[in-house]
């Protein structure tokens, strides 16, 4: 028998790295000088932009933020095909100290998503 799980619906989402290499090709450029705390007022920190936030290295809030920009322009991407449930408790578990755990619940949106956009905005 097949589990119920093989057909539920699959969720889309590009990670951090895809976005910062292929925002100025892709088509969706126009997003790279928004403000990241526009979006995610609740991050605080001084304000910067999406294209900034995904080229942060590191780990703790740095990683935090790329994840929070690159949900930003997956969720223009994909609307409603982004697990934005999954988003809500990443960003909370921030707000709460428990960055690892953040972390942690970003990386299961990319983990348990499919990535649908080539480097030029077409579907695959």
């Amino acid at each position: 028998a097949v589990p119920p799980s093989a057909f539920a619906h699959q969720k889309q989402a590009c990670t951090p790295g895809y976005w910062k290499n292929n925002t100025d090709t892709n088509g969706f450029e126009d997003l790279d000088d928004d403000i990241l705390q526009d979006y995610f007022p609740e991050l605080g920190g001084d304000p910067i932009l999406l294209a900034d936030a995904l080229a942060l290295k590191g780990g703790g809030q740095n990683a935090v933020f790329r994840y929070a920009a690159a949900a930003v322009y997956n969720q223009v991407a994909f609307g409603s095909d982004y697990p934005g449930d999954w988003l809500e408790e990443a960003i909370q578990r921030f707000l709460d100290g428990n960055i690892s755990g953040a972390i942690e619940k970003f990386e299961r949106i990319h983990n348990e998503s499919i990535c649908t956009i080539d480097a030029f905005g077409r579907s695959i």
